[in-house]
């Protein structure tokens, strides 16, 4: 078998294991190019199939071996408390390019647990593949309830407990799954409760938090049903929260117990809505139970309390309209009492962000969101700083949200607590080309804040900050598609710019813009946009129009909301033929799109060989096709 390794100054990692030599050499030649000092080397590796493994020793240093490698490996080592390292087990040819392999692949640690209790009693099968979690993914109970027929008098402990967490269970997630994105049909619903039954029957416990989700389930399908049992569903789905509550075991996280007084609160939150001639009795408690969790663990959330307070239900009654303000003034304090850092301020500021999104979201009065609340948290918030040890999303949502409610608010201070976040990143990964375009980004908002506050001066200061900021980071932007081409309109929209700043050279920026075109390999419409927003700039409808009609080639009827936004660019409005095509097109893409489905003809690897009479007369040909097409 083979071994592809990306390698750098920094060492190596594994990112494709495949059967035959140089499997991956089609998908590589698609992937982004790689930095200066990297390379990709392939290399055999002692193991004739699958699954081979991967031994991670406590030191760092790996060894690739067969299922009979490992097993001896594993049973030369010493009983006792130290870490060996782990496991990592692959079953099939697998490629991840952007990422450690390891980082994805299942994986065993090696500690005194598993050496003196799973190894011995489990042998091989401690190491190898589930066959319940392949049953599981194949959705075949039946195969489950057959195993567990057969263990029912069985003293295998383990064995019991993997058919119950790797059967039972993961099928049970996977139907949550599924009935979180609206696909579970009332069969589906039915089987949820005999699924936990028989997961506690094999490991002879009750189970309260998947008692707990299911029952969370099943009233949520009931009130969508309209079902005459959802005053049951709800008793039942109390009662597990309240049992759950109880058997939380000792050292519990705080967190923990207050998930559960929140998931009391939605139930509240849903019978109030449900039922409008009680819902001022379900509010109270709903507000009741989202106060506790918060005193509880407030580090969990606010979102649901913010809800509570601020968002009007469906049908509501005066009497709750009348007990908001006091609730308000309640919701205050206890932001007050609880968010006394930096840090738990933001918290707070990203649940009054969701708060104004699902006010939008369900077309509510914009002025329901308590704005001057908000800015006054928003303003703690802006101390939090980017901590060493933070992690990537985390640090990663503080500098877009400073970002976002900057430019929503016109406020450069905001758009400036952004950038330290994103440059905490870069520091650490200094690859990150995404890092560098948020930050590009932030120079940018901060020019377009100042000039709509009319100081000119300022705002070409801020651009000119901006072109200095990608071109000091062109060597990282570049190697990450969506950065560059960020670049590079970022760098056709300062061509169009009135501020007093040095416009970037056409060529150079049609070079960039054809650079990410080729690593783009015809999959995206950015690259040909602003080729074709280049030539308007030089005049020339001809390239154009060429440049449009290449990516209908490709992308076609897909193109329409492109296309769209595209006709309302100055540049396309003030040249006459070019508008004139966009036109043509939109109406061509109107006429023939009932019915339509991607499948173009003509690839990126044939396209970018045709000159512009191939490309014009190709386009011409497909339109007739579409037209006189079968419908669908």
């Amino acid at each position: 078998m083979y071994i592809t390794e990306l390698n750098d100054a920094a060492g190596g990692r594994i990112i494709g294991i495949a059967k035959d030599s140089h499997a991956f050499d089609e998908r590589l030649a698609g992937h982004p190019k790689l930095r200066p000092g990297q390379t990709v080397s392939e290399r055999a590796v002692d193991v004739s199939s699958y699954p081979l493994f991967i031994v991670k020793r406590a030191d760092g240093s790996l060894h690739i071996s067969d299922l009979q490698g490992a097993m001896a490996w594993l049973r030369s080592l010493p009983a006792g408390d130290a870490q060996h390292g782990t496991l990592y087990r692959i079953d099939s040819d697998t490629f991840y390019p952007n990422q450690d392999l390891l980082d994805i692949v299942s994986e065993q640690r090696i500690d005194r647990h598993f050496l003196e209790t799973v190894l011995p009693t489990r042998g091989e099968r401690a190491i190898l593949a589930s066959p319940y979690g392949r049953l599981a993914g194949d959705y075949d109970l039946d195969a489950l309830d057959e195993h567990c027929e057969r263990l029912a008098g069985s003293d295998d402990q383990q064995e019991r407990a993997l058919l119950a967490h790797e059967g039972y269970l993961s099928l049970f997630s996977m139907l949550h799954y599924d009935a979180a994105c609206g696909k579970l049909l009332p069969d589906g619903f039915a089987l949820l409760l005999p699924i936990i039954a028989k997961a506690e029957q094999l490991l002879h416990t009750p189970l309260w938090d998947e008692r707990c989700q299911c029952r969370m389930l099943l009233l949520d399908d009931a009130i969508a049903r309209g079902d005459t049992e959802v005053a049951g569903h709800a008793e039942r789905a109390l009662e597990a929260i309240a049992q759950h509550l109880s058997h939380l075991p000792p050292g519990s996280p705080a967190s923990a117990a207050a998930d559960l007084h929140r998931s009391r609160a939605l139930v509240h939150q849903q019978l109030a809505e449900h039922w409008p001639e009680r819902n001022l009795e379900h509010w109270r408690l709903a507000l009741a139970a989202a106060t506790t969790a918060v005193e509880v663990a407030s580090e969990t959330g606010w979102g649901l309390l913010l809800s509570l307070v601020h968002t009007p239900l469906a049908g509501e009654s005066p009497d709750i309209a009348a007990e908001r303000a006091e609730a308000q003034a309640a919701l205050r304090k206890l932001m007050e009492r609880h968010c006394r850092s930096a840090a738990a301020a933001f918290r707070l500021v990203q649940d009054f962000k969701h708060l104004r999104e699902h006010l939008a979201w369900k077309k509510l009065d914009p002025a329901l969101f308590p704005q001057a609340d908000y800015l006054v948290w928003l303003e703690r918030a802006k101390a939090v700083q980017p901590a060493d040890g933070a992690s990537w999303s985390g640090t990663t949502e503080a500098g877009h949200l400073f970002h976002h409610e900057g430019v929503l608010l016109g406020r450069l201070d905001l758009v400036a607590a952004a950038m330290p976040h994103f440059a905490a990143i870069l520091s650490r990964e200094p690859g990150s080309g995404m890092q560098v375009l948020y930050i590009g980004e932030c120079h940018e908002a901060m020019s377009v804040i100042a000039a709509g506050q009319g100081d000119s001066a300022a705002a070409a200061f801020h651009l000119r900050q901006a072109l200095t900021w990608w071109a000091d980071h062109l060597d990282t932007a570049r190697y990450n598609f969506s950065s560059l081409i960020q670049y590079v309109e970022f760098l056709i929209r300062v061509l169009a710019s009135p501020l007093d700043v040095p416009k970037p050279p056409l060529a150079i920026i049609r070079l960039l813009a054809q650079e990410a075109e080729r690593d783009g390999q015809g999959f995206y419409s950015g690259p040909g946009l602003a080729l074709a927003r280049l030539a308007l700039h030089e005049g020339d409808e001809n390239e154009a129009i060429f440049q449009l009609t290449r990516l209908l080639i490709l992308h076609e009827c897909c193109l329409d909301d492109v296309f769209t936004a595209f006709r309302q660019d100055p540049l396309c409005i003030s040249h006459p033929r070019t508008s004139d095509f966009v036109d043509q097109t939109l109406r061509f893409i109107a006429e023939i799109h009932e019915g339509y489905y991607l499948d173009p003809q003509i690839r990126w690897p044939q396209l970018q060989n045709m000159d512009s009479s191939a490309v014009a007369a190709a386009w011409q040909a497909r339109q007739v096709e579409l037209r006189n097409r079968p419908k669908v």
